[in-house]
């Protein structure tokens, strides 16, 4: 078990800004033990459940945790605040006690509950990508959801390119759950043509 963890969130405009971050992080040699991201109806979705404060015009929320000696995380929260702060992100929160860590991941764990009035059925897929087209793939699905009127959300892993797509519709319509099965293979397609794979943890 590490001696120490921190945490720091912070909300960008963009996807793309969100993202460019991750790279930065090789660059300043900070290795997070996790990056997780948020798109803005996942934003959109806990704000409007739980009210956590979340800029209403943010288009992407970021998560990062370092562990090591305390020391360690001392140093590597700061840089990893810094990358966030001069990478366009606002709002930023740097967790310094184990209460203020978790209050920071409620948000992330607020996510469940908070997209069930989008739908009694959710088609969750975790397709993968390479990190830097995560932006790419967030944009196209979201014009996917459009295109078959199916709300979408997407939140997930950008250390890895790790992406859960969550098409909600209701259980008992059954043109919205086609038109919601029709969008997964939809993006199926997308994430190959990104270089990437259709699954990365739920297995095939």
């Amino acid at each position: 078990m590490p001696e120490a963890t921190r945490t720091v969130r912070a909300t960008f405009r963009t996807m793309r800004e969100a993202c460019a971050c991750v790279t930065q992080f090789t660059i300043a040699r900070v290795v997070p033990v996790a990056v997780e991201v948020l798109d803005r109806s996942a934003i959109q979705a806990v704000e409007s459940e739980f009210a956590f404060g979340l800029a209403a015009d943010a288009g992407a929320l970021l998560l990062v945790a370092v562990d090591g000696s305390q020391p360690e995380v001392e140093r590597a929260s700061l840089i990893v605040e810094q990358v966030l702060r001069d990478g366009g992100g606002f709002d930023l929160i740097r967790a310094v006690t184990r209460e203020e860590e978790d209050r920071l991941w409620d948000v992330r764990r607020a996510l469940s509950p908070a997209m069930k009035k989008y739908g009694t059925l959710k088609l969750n897929e975790d397709v993968v990508v390479p990190r830097s087209r995560v932006p790419e793939l967030v944009e196209r699905v979201e014009e996917i959801g459009r295109r078959y009127q199916t709300f979408v959300v997407n939140f997930g892993h950008a250390g890895d390119g790790n992406i859960h797509v969550n098409f909600m519709c209701e259980r008992e319509d059954k043109e919205a759950v086609r038109r919601a099965r029709e969008a997964v293979r939809a993006t199926f397609k997308v994430a190959v043509e990104l270089g990437g794979t259709i699954s990365g943890e739920h297995g095939i």
